[in-house]
């Protein structure tokens, strides 16, 4: 069954959201989920009758992760690197690198998007640091998240054709 799309944008670009509170437990079990859009970040509620991979629970993440090949370079007071990104969403994204950055620690990022515009994130924090680095962003100007969701909505698009 495919998933739902947004009530309030149109877009099929949705994911499962967390079941909060009691009511939405109840709801549930009659397989009517909580969603939200990854455009218009809009919560919704619809009924999934399949179980989908998507609502586990480890999974707290708010944004749909795409794979990319995007070269990164980061950099704070005390590390400059540089790498290239895996997993990307509007929340954050995967690192692949050599440069070892503790978790926790504050990054600016420099993403080179594959339609060769640069992406710039004034803040984001480390919050894995094995293999990689598994970041959330922060601070990001308005501009750059647009930017960021087209590009998010163009590959989506071209995934489902």
């Amino acid at each position: 069954m495919a998933m739902p799309t947004c009530p309030s944008c149109h877009k099929d670009c949705v994911s499962r959201a967390p079941v909060m509170g009691f009511a939405e437990q109840l709801l549930a079990h009659l397989r009517l989920f909580p969603f939200r859009c990854q455009f218009c970040e809009k919560r919704f509620m619809a009924v999934q009758w399949e179980k989908d991979a998507s609502s586990s629970p480890q999974d707290r993440r708010k944004s749909a992760r795409t794979s990319v090949r995007c070269g990164v370079t980061f950099f704070s007071a005390d590390v400059t690197g540089e790498g290239t990104v895996t997993d990307l969403s509007s929340g954050g994204c995967f690192i692949k690198t050599a440069v070892s950055v503790p978790e926790g620690a504050a990054l600016a990022l420099q993403i080179q998007l594959a339609n060769q515009q640069m992406v710039k994130v004034d803040r984001a924090v480390v919050r894995r640091s094995f293999e990689g680095l598994g970041v959330q962003f922060v601070s990001l100007r308005e501009a750059e998240e647009a930017q960021l969701t087209r590009f998010l909505g163009e590959g989506a698009r071209q995934r489902a054709t």
